[in-house]
């Protein structure tokens, strides 16, 4: 990387970050005054009504560095205008509880904007690229959203991430993506300075959504700097934790009884990865530093493709491997008795899991 370039990006990421620190306090005060409160429920975890600006923080922390990052290109103009939007449905929701499938809806129409636009493969028939990569972006927004269940979550796992991908694009010559990536991974670092446990600002869906909208676009365009198909799946590696989890969520929630797909769209529970990992005993903090570890090992394994594919390939396999003793450790105690079944709600209405022969 070129070092005046690597000094421009250390500045966005330092400059983002301190505007994060001074900005949340502020929105967080204002927030109250204007009722933007997540409220505590028997499906969360929280016992106070706590403000849920973090994305709002975020965002403007961002486009206060994002400028001096890089002049915004037209590609990266429409990727903002998509971010933006999916923050205000986001807030929106925070504020009005927006209809599920109205919302998904909308993440799909935006993820067609930026697919047709330009942030999609380029390894695949045209229809056939548009349509996968509008689904992949939407779906994204969804997994991140999932993964938001507990305090420094979502904001520890994307700033992880964002800066992984920040330098891959950098030494890709995606200068002004390199730029958008570093200001929001700072934004989300000084967030994180009051969304550690116990969290006094939550980042709330216009965070998280705009998140797994960005994350989502940002790895395709990495997939389009791929030289080959096989290489552009290494770009979605740094991914892996959220679209695992949503998948795995999914299908407990469909062998539980939730058949119907609306069903399905408008369910919340406590049977997310966060969730799981304090059912097995861990402390707040210990399960932060099991989602942190995990993503750095997976956003690890794409930085190191390129010139050690078979490093890269054993971080990924480590990783999964992590995972999947972990569940499996969950779903012993569960099995025995030691762990009750974790509740399930469609629509806000708790949902009795269809437990069969002992499974969950």
């Amino acid at each position: 990387m070129n070092p005046d370039r690597a000094v421009c990006l250390s500045m966005t990421f330092a400059i983002s970050t301190l505007s994060a620190v001074v900005l949340v306090p502020v929105l967080a005060w204002l927030a109250r005054r204007w009722g933007l409160l997540d409220h505590p429920h028997a499906r969360k975890q929280h016992l106070a009504a706590t403000p849920l600006v973090g994305g709002v923080a975020i965002v403007a922390a961002t486009a206060s560095s994002f400028p001096m990052a890089s002049p915004l290109a037209s590609k990266s103009a429409l990727l903002v205008v998509g971010c933006l939007l999916t923050a205000l449905v986001g807030v929106l929701d925070d504020r009005f509880e927006i209809n599920a499938r109205f919302r998904l809806a909308v993440h799909l129409v935006l993820a067609l904007m930026l697919a047709i636009g330009g942030f999609r493969t380029y390894h695949l028939p045209l229809a056939l690229d548009v349509t996968l990569s509008t689904l992949w972006i939407a779906g994204m927004v969804t997994a991140v959203n999932c993964l938001d269940c507990a305090d420094g979550v979502v904001g520890g796992f994307a700033a992880i991430q964002l800066l992984f991908y920040g330098m891959a694009l950098s030494g890709a010559g995606r200068a002004e993506l390199a730029g958008l990536s570093m200001a929001l991974a700072g934004a989300c670092v000084g967030f994180l300075a009051y969304n550690l446990p116990r969290a006094r600002v939550f980042l709330g869906d216009a965070g998280s959504g705009m998140l797994g909208f960005l994350l989502g676009a940002i790895s395709l365009r990495c997939v389009a700097t791929s030289a080959s198909t096989m290489e552009a799946l290494v770009p979605v590696l740094p991914l892996t934790l959220p679209v695992v989890d949503c998948v795995l969520v999914h299908i407990r929630r469909y062998r539980y009884g939730i058949r119907r797909l609306r069903d399905l769209a408008a369910s919340t529970g406590k049977d997310h990865l966060p969730h799981r990992l304090l059912g097995l005993g861990m402390t707040p903090r210990q399960a932060l530093l099991w989602v942190y570890g995990v993503s750095s090992v997976t956003g690890g394994s794409m930085a190191a493709w390129p010139a050690h594919p078979v490093v890269a390939v054993v971080l990924l396999g480590t990783a999964l491997a992590i995972g999947a003793i972990t569940e499996y450790n969950y779903v012993r105690r569960v099995r025995s008795g030691q762990l009750a079944s974790a509740p399930i709600y469609v629509s806000k209405t708790l949902f009795s899991p269809c437990v069969r022969n002992g499974r969950t």
